[in-house]
């Protein structure tokens, strides 16, 4: 099964992904948000031992979401593999056990799917021997009834978990809060960006009051006597 399995690692690049997403944050410290959620995915990914692809949305090919992911999912058939989970950056409770769990149901499923709890998907697998590729081409893979339509559509067997995915600032501290010990440590280390924004904006503003307050009091001194 490992020989025949690869994992999709399927994700916008920092810029593209700023553009869709900046959580509010300046572009350099989003970076530090950016890179910490990819890297944990590809950590999590390596730890399973199936051949990683990673596939950003600089070489990625098509119109559409979904015929740039069906365009790179066939990219890795080409290589030989019958079985691909993929995967994104948005979810840092996705781990290795999950993606094994997936791999394994595909031995009995056409396609297996774990499920974020927004209706949409925190992974997708699919043994490419038994999948329609049309079937895929026509989800519409960017609602919040994609989990649905994979089940219905394309016969997805749906993992007993149900994740967290991260889109802006109130998933990370809704995060930090629900989940395990682990997940939680990595998210508070996300968090640090937010936390350097808004004490600086802070300091900034402080700065701003200091200056005013320097100008109103070197002005030319008042007087009553000026009046008369």
């Amino acid at each position: 099964m490992q020989s025949e399995t690869a994992i999709l690692f399927f994700s916008r690049t920092l810029e593209d992904e700023y553009k869709a997403k900046s959580f509010g944050l300046s572009k350099e410290r989003f970076k530090s948000v950016y890179s910490g959620l990819v890297s944990k995915a590809l950590r999590v990914a390596q730890q399973t031992g199936f051949a990683l692809h990673e596939v950003y949305s600089g070489s990625q090919v098509g119109r559409t979401f979904g015929e740039r992911l069906i365009n790179a999912i066939l990219s890795i058939e080409s290589g030989g593999f019958k079985k691909v989970l993929v995967i994104g950056n948005d979810c840092p409770e996705l781990n290795a056990l999950h993606l094994k769990q997936a791999a394994q149901s595909l031995g009995n499923h056409p396609s297996v799917v774990l499920e974020d709890k927004r209706g949409g998907i925190a992974l997708l697998g699919i043994d490419l021997t038994k999948v329609d590729f049309n079937d895929l081409i026509s989800i519409k893979w960017t609602t919040a009834a994609v989990a649905q339509e994979l089940k219905s559509r394309v016969k997805s067997y749906s993992l007993e978990w149900s994740l967290r995915d991260v889109n802006s600032k109130r998933d990370l501290l809704l995060l930090r809060r629900e989940a395990s010990k682990g997940v939680r440590k990595f998210v508070r280390l996300l968090c640090v960006a937010f936390t350097y924004t808004y004490q600086r904006i802070f300091e900034q503003t402080i700065e701003v009051l200091r200056a005013c307050m320097l100008a109103f009091w070197k002005g030319p001194p008042f007087c009553l006597l000026n009046r008369f």
